[in-house]
């Protein structure tokens, strides 16, 4: 365990610490850490609920001590003099009057607190930790003196953003509640299918709308907009000047309380995730995904769903209680119900919606398992009535299912003018923009104009005329002049000589020429979006099947270089220790990831090795220098980090298809989960090459 000399600037919590922000931007001076050997004496709940009769603030006389892991950080400038730590029992917030702190405590590092000397108590009601503050009549929860603390916090441990701790638990509709309960203060909350009042028309923070320091940004959950959250937005963020999303996804952020009521604290817009502009309304043209239809099942409301096929009813089953009571797999008996989902992937009966087929339909004839087994996975768009099937499951009732009531399709198109997505009569980019987020299709053919790119992480960002500042992706549309972003695919371009071929940073001249593109239909950008490109036409013009770049010799390289990398093999016998900072080169297939809610790997039970499909986790690929390889102590873990491209394009989950491709990538060797690992990769594009 090692002392820190230093700490960090956090969350912008309520009105009063806006009011005084200064925003200095000192680095506070790092020595070298020292061993502590001290451990802790109070869980953060037990130390919390010993000074929960606290009416403004105390001073913490007793030995307590207490440990947990970074949650938030000041990456963004939104969090701002404040750390924010859990443990498995609960959250807490602690005041400290020090800045630019997020390299030294980044998310999931692991901290022991020596808690004498500080203040605990409440301000607008809500218990925090720090120094004391008096303003005017009133005793209040301040900052606590860095002189005070420096000697007083201790790091324990290399930091972990991945494990469970540091992941946030999922709050929707019909969990609102928890977001009112003063103990799950300082907790990080995913609020699942929500959306922005302002989505589209304001930006993050405006200086016009600064009330105690901050800007108010409401979100409301789709399935219940009588549902709100209050969001607070700092003017100094580094997003304060983007454009709230349109559409609908989820928020990530830090609960906080003001005066009783929930406020959410974003840490940066990784937090802002998966939205998109096309709103739903239940028309052939703009259906309802599977998670309205399930939080909409009132017997009355009628319109068009669309979702993926994954199975049907098991036979025999009168009433959906679990799993088991669905067939997901052939062979099918039943050919009466299918059901549906919002993922092809989708095994949850909870998340699913059971269709009827009505005898002698249409939709039967067409849909039904079965007969057909190969629909599995298809996507099925069609017409009914939001109503709880007899079996006692969310699902739509379908009254005649004639040919007009429904679509099937691959891509899940519901514009019957387009393609059918083979390379005579491909898609149109309409056609791929209706097919919304939830797209996972492989092996299709699209054609569309090249109209722009999106420089950063965000679609709402995108740029439609020189000059062009990214490779990394390109925009395509169905009229060569459009600019409404919502209004197009975006295409993902991984290194190599596709991204050379097609890129408007260097190839500005490309924009309104039309393409036509062999690929993978999968979310970008929280949208319907292209990867895997496996061939291409430009105005015409080939090459249908571009050169393949050709893959770097794993050898015996010195990892000076991509064209000198280490085998997996080296770099697992190259591994430096924990404070290792030594940048190199190393390559291999990539073979699977470490599955979710694991903080180490002790066996093959804890990684995706050995399989085809079912990755769960962004953060990490393995890689190896055999394409089968199963044995993870033959392989290397490879660090994702968020934000980055390394990240966007290269993970198992978003791009299933880079499965036995080749990864070279540059970074420091050294353990990650336990296990020979490469890390603290800038992520960048040149930092890594994708084959």
């Amino acid at each position: 365990m090692k002392t820190l000399k230093g700490l960090f600037a956090l969350l912008i919590l309520c009105c009063t610490f806006f009011a005084c922000d200064q925003r200095e931007f000192d680095v506070p001076p790092y020595e070298k850490p020292v061993e502590f050997t001290g451990k802790a004496n109070l869980t953060i709940k037990e130390f919390i609920e010993k000074y929960q009769a606290v009416e403004d603030t105390l001073k913490v006389t007793a030995n307590d001590t207490i440990e947990g892991y970074v949650i938030a950080n000041d990456v963004s400038g939104n969090i701002y003099k404040q750390l924010v730590i859990r443990d498995e029992t609960s959250a807490l917030i602690i005041n400290i009057d020090q800045t630019n702190m997020k390299n030294l405590f980044p998310v999931g590092q692991k901290i022991i607190i020596e808690c004498k000397g500080f203040y605990v108590g409440r301000t607008y009601g809500m218990f925090q930790m720090g120094g004391y503050y008096k303003s005017g009549n009133y005793n209040s929860i301040g900052r606590i003196e860095w002189p005070l603390v420096k000697d007083k916090i201790h790091l324990s441990g290399e930091p972990d953003p991945d494990i469970a701790i540091c992941q946030p638990q999922v709050v929707t509709a019909s969990s609102y509640a928890d977001l009112s309960n003063a103990v799950n203060v300082g907790k990080l909350y995913k609020l699942e299918g929500v959306v922005w009042a302002d989505g589209g028309k304001k930006i993050f923070a405006a200086e016009a709308e600064v009330s105690g320091g901050a800007v108010d940004r409401v979100v409301s959950f789709k399935t219940d907009n009588s549902k709100t959250v209050t969001v607070r937005n700092s003017i100094y963020s580094d997003f304060a000047s983007k454009m709230v999303p349109e559409g609908t996804g989820d928020v990530v952020g830090i609960l906080t309380h003001y005066n009783g009521k929930p406020q959410f604290l974003i840490r940066s817009l990784d937090d802002v995730q998966g939205f998109s502009s096309s709103t739903p309304d239940g028309s052939k043209d703009n259906p309802w995904d599977v998670t309205y239809a399930i939080g909409h099942q009132d017997g009355e409301t009628e319109g068009w769903i669309k979702g993926y096929i994954v199975g049907t009813v098991a036979a025999g089953v009168s009433e959906i209680k679990a799993n088991s009571d669905l067939v997901f797999t052939a062979p099918f008996d039943v050919p009466n119900y299918v059901v549906i989902a919002a993922s092809a992937n989708e095994r949850d009966w909870t998340k699913c919606v059971v269709v009827n087929l009505p005898a002698g339909s249409a939709i039967r004839t067409d849909v039904n398992l079965p007969d057909h087994a190969d629909n599995v996975g298809k996507s099925l768009a069609v017409k009914g009535i939001l109503k709880k099937a007899p079996l006692g499951a969310a699902g739509l009732s379908v009254a005649t299912g004639a040919a007009a009531d429904f679509i099937l399709g691959p891509g899940g198109s519901v514009n019957p003018g387009g393609g059918d997505g083979t390379e005579n009569n491909p898609y149109s980019a309409d056609q791929v923009v209706a097919m919304g987020k939830g797209v996972n299709v492989t092996n299709v053919w699209v054609k569309g104009y090249i109209v722009g790119c999106v420089p950063d992480q965000y679609l709402a960002n995108a740029v439609f005329t020189a000059p062009f500042s990214s490779q990394a992706n390109i925009l395509i549309a169905s009229s060569a002049s459009e600019t409404t972003a919502t209004n197009c695919v975006p295409v993902q371009l991984v290194t190599g000589t596709i991204r050379t071929a097609l890129n408007l940073s260097a190839n500005p001249g490309n924009k309104g020429k039309e393409v036509l593109l062999n690929c993978d239909l999968i979310a970008y950008f929280g949208v319907a979006g292209i990867k895997n490109i496996v061939s291409y036409k430009l105005n015409g013009e080939g090459p249908v099947d571009p050169p393949v770049d050709p893959p770097v010799d794993p050898g015996t390289g010195d990892g000076q270089s991509a064209a000198t990398a280490y085998s997996v093999a080296a770099a697992i016998a190259n591994q430096g220790g924990s404070t290792s900072t030594t940048q190199t080169w190393t390559t291999g297939y990539i073979v699977g990831c470490v599955k979710s809610g694991k903080t180490s790997v002790a066996s093959a039970d804890d990684v995706w090795l050995g399989v085809t499909s079912g990755w769960d986790l962004a953060t990490n690929v393995i890689i190896a220098d055999s394409k089968t390889e199963t044995d993870i102590n033959k392989c290397v873990i490879v660090n994702l980090p968020a934000g980055k491209p390394l990240r966007t394009e290269v993970n198992l989950l978003d791009n299933p298809g880079n499965y036995q491709k080749t990864l070279t990538v540059k970074g420091v060797l050294r353990t990650y989960f336990g296990k020979a690992g490469l890390r603290d990769s800038a992520g960048a594009a040149e930092d890594f090459i994708l084959q």
